[in-house]
């Protein structure tokens, strides 16, 4: 099962770099490549290594459903407040940082960047589901998932390849919203975790994502001129929005709190005495 999910996913994953290069060329896959590696591959660098803690982990507690639940509800709000203020401090200013990180000669990338960012927002929060499906013996149910996102995402890129690279970045976006309610409705249909949960969980630190990404857009033409204060500026602006409305939420304060816990206090306490 695993390794028909991973069949799926990679497909998924390379057709439409396949689609654009064939029928737009080089230029627009070379656009398409840029954006798409530049947001949506670093996210995968964050759950991939904990996935090597979290499955074994989570595979000890299967037949223990609180605890289950409760690790994985520990886990997956760090990963968001981590991630997601990033996303959408990038999606915004997507105009400023291409050509910044990039140089100006990806500047026609950003458009690209943009809409991918929106995916992007979601990607954190949907990859993590892997776990649950590994974890809880239901290979069967992960593959036919992949198969499941691929064939949407197929059908996202033929929708979006006549209007080009952009219109292909647009239509996979799209996609990932779609499916994000389905997938978390098919983890909660067994085992101890429901979309319910994860819903309650996940809420505050996606919408204050998004509520970021729209005050940053708003504040753009009042950040400084030099690319790197105003990019600075924007980071710092998405993570107060987050923070601030996560702030609003229950869970979203017991997240926080969780995450102050696991900053290591820096105390300082005398130096031992030598032996006499």
């Amino acid at each position: 099962g695993i390794t028909g999910f991973n069949l799926a996913n990679f497909f998924a994953r390379n057709l439409d770099n396949v689609l654009i290069g064939k029928y737009w060329g080089e230029a627009q896959l070379g656009l398409y490549d840029r954006a798409y590696k530049l947001l949506l591959f670093p996210l995968s660098q964050i759950t991939n290594p904990l996935s090597k803690v979290m499955v074994p982990a989570l595979s000890r507690l299967k037949d223990e459903p609180d605890r289950y639940r409760s690790a994985y509800l520990r886990v997956m709000p760090l990963i968001l407040l981590v991630a997601l203020p990033g996303v959408a401090f990038a999606t915004a200013m997507s105009d400023t940082l291409i050509p910044f990180v990039l140089g100006p000669q990806w500047r026609e990338s950003a458009n690209i960047f943009l809409a991918l960012g929106f995916a992007g927002l979601l990607q954190p929060l949907n990859n993590p589901a892997g776990w649950l499906f590994v974890s809880q013996g239901r290979s069967g149910d992960f593959m036919r998932w992949g198969i499941i996102t691929a064939v949407t995402s197929v059908l996202a890129f033929a929708i979006g390849l006549p209007y080009g690279a952009l219109g292909v970045a647009v239509a996979y976006a799209v996609s990932e919203y779609l499916r994000t309610p389905f997938l978390w409705l098919y983890v909660g249909k067994a085992g101890p975790l429901q979309a319910s949960h994860v819903l309650h969980a996940a809420a505050p630190f996606v919408l204050g994502a998004h509520l970021a990404l729209a005050l940053v857009w708003v504040a753009k033409p009042m950040l400084p001129a030099q690319p790197i204060i105003a990019l600075a500026g924007g980071a710092v602006l998405s993570y107060v929005v987050t923070i601030i409305v996560a702030l609003a939420f229950g869970a979203g304060r017991e997240a926080l709190r969780e995450a102050l816990r696991l900053i290591p206090a820096r105390g300082f306490s005398p130096a031992p005495s030598e032996a006499k």
